[in-house]
């Protein structure tokens, strides 16, 4: 079929693999049979500008390194075929069994993460060695399967791929954690902290416009403050255990399967942040690392893993966010070149272009 295929021109030059109009037609054939499917979309990011900074050979070198890490990945873990072909110029799309098809997602997206830096001249990965920003190639990837049904068409199976396997605005809450005591920058409440007149809780929310259901807010001060922006702010119902009792306070009240959570110290986010962590969650979330370390906070949970996982950490006093995520099936989603930044000192205050603090620092 693929020799066939080939011979009527419907194979990408670079690649090899079956062109979009062929996997249409792969994707219009699952909807209609009765055997258990699952497909797998990887996709890469920033191939545009790395193609205008470095030049059409060195983006077709990478196309044809990631073309050979996702057939490796295929061929790693079973003997079975499975269908290789693109979903457009950089997305991979491959139709295999349920039980490959998480396996074949993370070996992709890890191994293109990890060779990310080599897609760059010596310069550049000297550059980025030394601490310097450099862009590097992204990759978010995501599975969905006949469970996930039903299904119109092709287009259906795919644009569902693309917003994440299933998980839709309508099923994500963001949880803002808002209730720390702020003792390096004098007791301010961060959450109305204000950059170009905006206070940071706004900025946030507005981020997130149309991506989740709505925002909720972790909070111990100032709570009538977001009546006016149409937030609701939940007290901690557990007092002086850190974050954990802002994800307590958070969990209660998530009405949507998902809880997006961010500190409301957050510098800023990447803006594709919230599809890359449900692309590439595990069974019960996904947590972000960046540039300077693990983000714990920055993290996408499944709410009815995090209830009773919360619920077991109070108890047992244990109020560390790490180790409650590591009890828990969480998937850990490295941001190359991307420093997310905090809000944790006059300094930071200023070098992220904030106004003065407002001088509400009492509840």
């Amino acid at each position: 079929a693929l020799n066939r295929i080939a011979r009527l021109g419907m194979s990408n030059p670079v690649t090899d693999l079956p062109e979009m109009q062929v996997t249409e037609d792969r994707l219009n054939g699952l909807v209609l049979s009765d055997e258990d499917w699952a497909v797998v979309l990887v996709s890469l990011e920033r191939m545009a500008s790395f193609r205008e900074h470095y030049g059409f050979v060195a983006a077709d070198d990478v196309m044809r390194a990631v073309t050979l890490m996702v057939r490796n990945a295929v061929k790693e873990n079973s003997s079975e075929e499975a269908f290789i072909g693109h979903a457009g110029p950089e997305d991979f799309l491959i139709i295999t069994t349920p039980s490959r098809a998480s396996f074949i997602r993370d070996r992709s997206a890890n191994r293109i993460r990890q060779s990310s830096e080599y897609f760059l001249p010596v310069k550049d990965r000297e550059r980025l060695r030394a601490g310097q920003t450099v862009e590097l190639i992204g990759v978010r990837a995501s599975v969905i399967t006949k469970a996930d049904g039903p299904f119109v068409d092709g287009v259906d199976i795919r644009q569902r791929l693309v917003a994440g396997a299933g998980v839709w605005p309508a099923q994500i809450t963001l949880g803002l954690l808002a209730g720390g005591l702020a003792t390096r920058l004098g007791g301010v409440d961060k959450a109305w902290l204000q950059r170009d007149g905006v206070p940071q809780v706004l900025r946030l929310q507005q981020s997130f416009s149309g991506q989740v259901q709505q925002t909720l807010v972790s909070a111990n001060r100032n709570l009538s403050r977001y009546v006016g922006l149409g937030i609701t702010a939940i007290p901690d119902r557990v007092g002086e255990c850190g974050p954990v009792s802002g994800l307590d306070a958070l969990a209660s009240a998530c009405a949507t399967p998902w809880l997006l959570t961010l500190p409301v110290d957050l510098v800023g986010t990447n803006e594709c942040l919230l599809r890359t962590l449900v692309s590439s969650r595990g069974h019960d979330g996904a947590f972000a690392e960046d540039d300077d370390g693990l983000q714990p906070l920055v993290a996408l949970w499944r709410i009815d893993a995090l209830r009773p996982a919360v619920t077991l950490a109070l108890q047992g006093h244990d109020h560390a966010v790490r180790r409650l995520q590591a009890g828990m099936a969480m998937a850990c989603v490295r941001f190359a070149g991307v420093r997310f930044g905090n809000l944790n000192t006059p300094d930071a205050l200023r070098a992220a272009g904030f106004d003065a603090v407002d001088g509400e620092s009492s509840p």
